[in-house]
């Protein structure tokens, strides 16, 4: 039996199907093995999580309406990196911009994707030594910051009230970077 590492697999074409500002759907020809398959490739823009925690191990999240759920979710402080900046550098931006915090430490946690079939690149930010100044919202964006201790913020996963899954992976990454002493 071939293992996957064996595979002989070659694109043979990528035409774009669908692009807009943070995605685009390639569908997409493979040859695997001799096998021609054609499929369709979500990508999307890569975007920023940021964990901010304050002095007295609050964390800071963020509730908004959300269009595609029609209703208001509770959620980390999250952004699509811009052209030309860095995941750090956006990150920053999105703080500042969603919560009116700027953090004077940042530690990296990790790098995800969201699903094995979309191809996208989430990096996580640990926050911390905050200073709270005023929001600087998009135009389409009504955020209201929330602040609770974040015992209560893992509670919420098991609870169903965080259910957005980037979140969630985030959110127990950070818990377990703590315990583990790493922050």
């Amino acid at each position: 039996m071939k293992s996957n590492t064996d595979n002989n697999t070659k694109i043979i074409s990528t035409n774009p199907a669908f692009k807009s500002k943070y995605f685009q759907v390639d569908k997409v020809t493979i040859d695997r093995n001799g096998k021609i398959i054609t499929k369709d490739i979500l990508s999307r823009t890569p975007t920023v999580i940021i964990l901010p925690i304050s002095a007295k191990d609050e964390i800071y999240l963020v509730s908004q309406f959300r269009d595609s759920y029609q209703e208001v979710l509770l959620e980390t402080v999250a952004g699509h990196i811009e052209e030309g900046d860095t995941p750090l550098e956006s990150a920053k931006k999105e703080l500042q911009q969603e919560t009116g915090l700027i953090a004077k430490t940042w530690k990296h946690i990790s790098t995800i994707h969201t699903s094995a079939n979309i191809n996208d690149n989430i990096h996580i930010f640990y926050a911390e030594d905050l200073t709270e100044g005023s929001q600087n919202l998009d135009e389409d964006e009504d955020i209201e910051v929330v602040k609770m201790p974040f015992e209560k913020a893992l509670k919420m996963i098991d609870t169903g009230e965080i259910r957005v899954s980037s979140n969630i992976a985030s959110l127990l990454l950070l818990d377990r970077w703590r315990r583990e002493a790493n922050i």
